[in-house]
C-alpha cells in the first residue's frame, strides 16, 4: 500500500525532485540568528505572524551533519545524521530550548510548530 503509493508519487515527481536543491543563501547565521530575533518580538498590532527558521534543532547551537539530503528522501520521511558520506550537507543547529528560556518570560504565550527529524 504505501510503498506502491510512494513509487507512484517518486515516478511523477521525479524530474521536478531532481531539479531541487540545497539554497546556499539559507545557510547563514546572520540570517538565522536575525529569524530568531523576529520570532521573539512580540506581535504588536499583527493578527499572527509565522518565521521560518532555516536550522537543526538541538542540545547546543553548533553544526549537524546530514546524510540523505536529497528530495525523494524528504519524502521518505527527512535527512539522517549520517555521516556515510551520501547526499551530506552541514547545517547550523540551535538550541532551541535555551533560546526559548533566553527569549521569552513565563507570562508569553508562544506556539511553537517544528518539524523535527530524528
Amino acid at each position: 500500500g504505501d510503498e506502491k503509493m510512494r513509487q507512484c508519487m517518486f515516478k511523477v515527481f521525479e524530474g521536478p525532485l531532481a531539479q531541487l536543491k540545497p539554497d546556499p543563501r539559507l545557510d547563514d547565521i546572520v540570517l538565522i540568528n536575525e529569524r530568531l530575533a523576529e520570532a521573539q518580538r512580540p506581535l504588536g498590532d499583527a493578527a499572527d505572524r509565522f518565521t521560518f527558521i532555516p536550522a537543526a534543532v538541538g542540545a547546543a547551537d553548533g553544526k549537524l551533519k546530514l546524510g540523505q539530503v536529497n528530495a525523494a528522501q524528504m519524502i521518505r520521511g527527512g535527512a539522517h545524521s549520517s555521516t556515510d558520506g551520501s547526499d551530506q550537507v552541514e547545517v547550523h543547529k540551535v538550541d532551541v530550548v535555551q533560546w526559548i528560556e533566553r527569549s521569552f518570560s513565563d507570562s508569553d504565550f508562544i506556539f511553537l510548530k517544528m518539524d523535527v527529524e530524528g
